[in-house]
């Protein structure tokens, strides 16, 4: 059975809600209704938190994700005698409009007609439309509600600032009314100041407010595990302006906020941001202030004990005095969250020293990986080293041995030779001929007799011969010369003064050359021996 909501109300009450109702057009009038007697039956005020709460939706929809858990907050208000929730005044509660309130006394008749007007065409329209004859649905109509609507419009600037900017406007407008500035903001006033050699001006102080969203402001308070203060405040209210300069403005109040570490955030409930946060704390009268923490959920019958945390309103209260201000800060909210949030810092502190820790046990593990690896890697290049210098060193007297049994074949190619020489090319001594006398390099002479006929050859082979040992008897000296070898002299005849050399020519007889026919004695140049020449050459090599 439905139920008339309208029953109980007077006549100015019913043609206030039909006014309404013609500016919405609903049909169910149970919410126009409630924000009338939230609005004390001003229609001007109810239609304005009508349509704010319409415009706000989308904004609230859009953001609903991120703000899910701040709309379950829980009101934990135990330690508060008396308290209980009670529904949230509308935040335009008693907006004074003159202008268009007087307005609307004038327009009043002209808004009768226009209501009757739209009567008689519903009427007319009704019979039409059940035998299915199409008509457009008319929108209901009023004077007021237009006016109503266009000055909504109208104001509607001054709700459609983004969080930040309505903070920081509050805040300058607070700054004004109380002659007093932020901390955060007196301390950039000092250093300007004093970076120009001018005295600071001796200004009162109010609390470093957050310039930004409720719900960044929120945020904050759980990242830092801190308590959020949050202010607000209605101009229809007489005690707000007793309380921004009395109880904002306070040194003590902003000392205690500050010695504290509280995050503190307010605003104007004219201000959509403010309005919202508002509804969710439940504000009623103003100047109104709520603290919010971390608090550990209530015992559960399947848990009695839990370490999770969530936000929590701590207390909240009506502050229209310093003293209870602060009283209420350290009688009620410090005892309350603190314990709590310094257990969260600790715990907060030994993770950081943890992961600090893990961070330098890796670090260093790293750093001990990295030593590791580069003593490998200079274990890995001197063993390179040493094995190169292995590599050369056997290379070189694998060339060295190479080098000493060529030598040695040489030699004994060359002591064969010369012995075959002995045999083939020094001609037997004659009684008569041409006689040849030789000094060696040892300073002894030889003299020998070759027949004119031989050739300078001959000569050249008997110097060769002189250097073979004498218990090599000459019956054993071979009959031909070593397979593979090419003789080389390594000397050279010539007489002393003058100075002249006897060629070792091919088809050149002794008795042809003329210092051989007078008797000269020839001098070896050169160390005539080619083995003391090698010799000689490898030493210097070494020494290289």
């Amino acid at each position: 059975m439905d139920v008339d909501v309208t029953h109980g109300l007077t006549q100015e009450q019913l043609q206030a809600l039909t006014q309404v109702q013609e500016v919405t057009g609903a049909a169910n009038p149970q919410r126009e209704i409630a924000e009338l007697r939230k609005a004390n039956w001003n229609t001007q005020t109810a239609l304005q938190a009508i349509f704010d709460e319409g415009g706000t939706a989308p904004v609230a929809s859009s953001s609903a994700e991120g703000s899910s858990r701040m709309e379950q907050m829980d009101l934990d208000d135990t330690l508060q005698e008396g308290s209980a929730r009670r529904a949230p005044a509308s935040a335009y509660a008693s907006t004074f409009q003159p202008g268009l309130n007087l307005f609307r006394v004038l327009a009043y008749p002209f808004s009768v007609t226009l209501s009757l007007f739209t009567f008689v065409l519903r009427i007319v329209g009704f019979p039409l439309r059940l035998i299915g004859v199409p008509l457009p649905r008319l929108p209901p109509i009023s004077l007021v509600g237009a006016l109503t609507f266009l000055n909504r419009a109208r104001r509607s600037g001054d709700n459609v600032d983004d969080p930040k900017t309505a903070a920081l406007r509050w805040v300058r407008q607070l700054e004004e009314e109380t002659g007093a500035v932020s901390v955060s903001r007196a301390k950039d006033l000092e250093g300007e100041t004093e970076g120009k050699g001018k005295e600071s001006p001796k200004t009162g102080v109010l609390p470093s407010f957050y310039i930004g969203s409720y719900e960044e402001a929120l945020r904050i308070a759980q990242r830092e595990l801190r308590v959020l203060c949050v202010i607000l405040v209605s101009e229809e209210h007489d005690d707000v302006a007793h309380f921004k300069r009395n109880v904002l403005a306070n040194e003590e109040v902003v000392n205690a906020l500050i010695e504290n570490n509280f995050i503190v955030w307010g605003g104007d409930v004219r201000d959509r941001e403010a309005y919202q946060a508002s509804l969710k704390l439940a504000a009623t009268t103003y100047p109104f202030a709520a603290f919010i923490s971390l608090l550990p959920p209530p015992a559960t019958r399947s848990s009695s004990t839990s370490t999770a945390s969530q936000l929590s309103v701590v207390s909240r209260l009506n502050p229209l005095s310093p003293a209870a201000f602060i009283t209420h800060i350290s009688h009620t909210v410090i005892p309350r969250t603190q314990p709590f949030l310094q257990r969260l810092r600790a715990a907060e502190q030994q993770r950081i020293r943890e992961r600090q820790l893990r961070e330098e046990q890796d670090r260093a593990f790293e750093e001990s990986m990295r030593r590791d690896g580069e003593r490998i890697r200079a274990a890995r290049e001197r063993e390179r080293e040493a094995d190169a210098r292995a590599a050369q060193e056997a290379e070189r007297q694998r060339l060295k041995l190479e080098e000493e049994d060529r030598r040695e074949r040489r030699r004994r190619d060359r002591e064969a030779w010369r012995r075959w020489a002995r045999r083939s090319l020094v001609p037997d001594e004659p009684s008569q001929g041409v006689r040849v006398t030789v000094r060696i390099p040892s300073g002894q002479r030889r003299m020998r007799v070759f027949p004119p006929s031989a050739p300078v050859k001959a000569v050249y082979a008997f110097v060769e011969t002189l250097n073979i040992p004498t218990d090599q008897n000459p019956v054993d000296d071979p009959t031909s010369p070593p397979v593979g070898y090419e003789h080389e002299w390594g000397f050279e005849l010539a007489t002393t003064f003058p100075r002249v050399v006897v060629p070792c020519e091919e088809g050149v007889a002794v008795g042809d050359v003329e210092v051989l026919r007078g008797g000269f004695v020839l001098v070896v140049e050169g160390n005539g021996d080619e083995e003391s020449d090698e010799d000689e050459e490898d030493e210097d090599d070494d020494a290289e």
